[in-house]
């Protein structure tokens, strides 16, 4: 199945994870204007959505979606490359665009998942690791 916007352009979906069934993708800009995105599908053409956009397309950005994985009903990720004033660090979504926000914006790391529950190193920069976990 290939994916396309309103006007029937390609995009280039990567990233995928699987988050209860649901498969969870980044799509790369697009000439039609669409920025670096969140999209969720079931698997069919009509139920393929759009999420929601992380980053605008304005034609010289350089972002990136990537760490993209499942924990319980929430996907998480990492947008990078981002341009003055959008937000980095660790996002989560559950499929909607008021669900998809970013959590942690210091956060360079994604979770790793243990029995449904994600775990990930947190370095503070006045030194010193802790291990975090999040839990939807």
């Amino acid at each position: 199945m290939g994916v396309t916007d309103a006007q029937g352009a390609s995009l280039y979906a990567y990233a995928l994870t699987n988050v209860e069934g649901t498969a969870y993708f980044a799509v790369a800009h697009v000439p039609s204007g669409l920025g670096q995105s969140i999209w969720k599908s079931d698997g069919t053409p009509a139920g393929t959505k759009f999420v929601k956009e992380i980053e605008p397309y304005t034609g010289v950005n350089h972002t990136w979606i990537g760490g993209l994985t499942a924990e319980g009903d929430t996907a998480f990720f990492r947008p990078g490359g981002l341009s003055p004033g959008v937000p980095g660090g660790l996002w989560s979504s559950q499929g909607t665009a008021a669900s998809t926000q970013p959590v942690l914006p210091e956060l360079q790391r994604t979770p790793t998942d243990v029995g449904g529950v994600g775990f990930f190193p947190h370095c503070q920069s006045t030194g010193g690791c802790e291990l975090w976990k999040v839990a939807p």
